[in-house]
């Protein structure tokens, strides 16, 4: 197997390459890297095993970087056989580089090699996913709380659901977050911005769900199903209280009540499957038979079904 991206520290006579011209400019420590020297790399020395590039990643890289927001964290690192250099962590960044147009500071670091599979580790080793960090940071960035008066819990729960607010109710994934909403959706700054309208709901449904059963609260403030209740809240706040107040104390409610039926499909669904998530599509089959003032006696959603929330501006038409 060729290790390496249209390059080869040795050629098949076994001759060591010379050293290519940009292989002078690499130095470890802090330097500037630029477009043109990232495409180089990206050409001439990037690992052959490099995991295929997430767009979305570099989306996030590129406008963190525009906004000002970039720090240097890992290196940009190169494994060293043979003389010659090999790009084992950054690739993600260096395509960032280029989206960006204008060079940025990072840190360099060289490892030496003696061998193709010292090589192999050094780029396993380094195969980490920022947004894995992230995902930390998110969990520790709730501050939030004091600023906004509502608990940690509320701002936590606010905090995932815009995640799925914010990319058209579709719930985020490798697979389903549209491209222009991956900066939002990942970069810490930007997706607190992003909460800024919601607080007010937030705030709402905090006092709804004073004294709500202990079973039923944490479904409810669950990604999906809580990213249904801000826009409930949002836009038709007095029905939208009576519903989720209703909802979460289960208080003699009548069998065919709504919200009666929807307590028991929270306990039962698994609110994450689905592109929408059925806690979006159960809450929203739930809301609309109350919104419309029907009687209800099961939720069922189909495999197809268009998301409508009624009274706010997800009114389930296509495209």
């Amino acid at each position: 197997m060729n290790l390496f991206h249209r390059t080869a520290s040795i050629n098949t006579h076994g001759e060591i390459r010379a050293i290519r011209p940009w292989e002078t400019q690499i130095k470890e420590g802090r330097m500037p890297i630029g477009p043109d020297l990232a495409e180089t790399i990206l050409r001439e020395a990037n690992y052959g095993g490099q995991r295929k590039v997430e767009q979305k990643d570099v989306s996030v890289y590129a406008e963190m970087m525009r906004r000002g927001l970039w720090e240097l964290s890992d290196p940009i690192t190169f494994a060293r056989l043979n003389g010659n250099l090999t790009l084992v962590n950054g690739q993600h960044r260096l395509h960032a580089i280029i989206a960006y147009g204008r060079e940025v500071e990072f840190r360099v670091a060289v490892n030496m090699c003696s061998t193709p599979e010292e090589v192999r580790a050094l780029y396993y080793r380094f195969d980490t996913v920022m947004r894995r960090r992230t995902s930390q940071q998110i969990l520790n960035a709730i501050d939030l709380a004091a600023d906004h008066g509502v608990s940690k819990t509320i701002a936590s729960a606010t905090y995932g659901a815009i995640g799925i607010i914010a990319n058209g109710f579709i719930v985020p994934s490798n697979y389903t977050v549209r491209g222009e909403n991956a900066a939002k959706l990942r970069i810490v700054d930007l997706r607190v911005e992003a909460c800024e309208p919601w607080w007010p709901a937030a705030r709402k449904m905090e006092e709804a769900l004073t004294g709500a059963q202990s079973d039923l609260r944490p479904r409810i403030l669950r990604a999906s199903t809580f990213a249904a209740a801000l826009m409930t809240m949002r836009y038709q706040e007095q029905k939208a209280f009576d519903f989720w107040r209703g909802t979460s104390r289960n208080d003699g409610l009548k069998r065919n009540d709504p919200r009666h039926v929807f307590v028991r499909d929270l306990m039962t669904r698994d609110a994450s499957a689905g592109i929408h998530g059925q806690g979006v599509m159960a809450a929203a089959v739930a809301w609309n038979a109350y919104f419309e003032r029907r009687p209800l006696s099961i939720i069922k959603i189909a495999q197809n079904a268009v998301l409508r929330i009624a009274g706010t501006p997800i009114s389930g038409k296509r495209g």
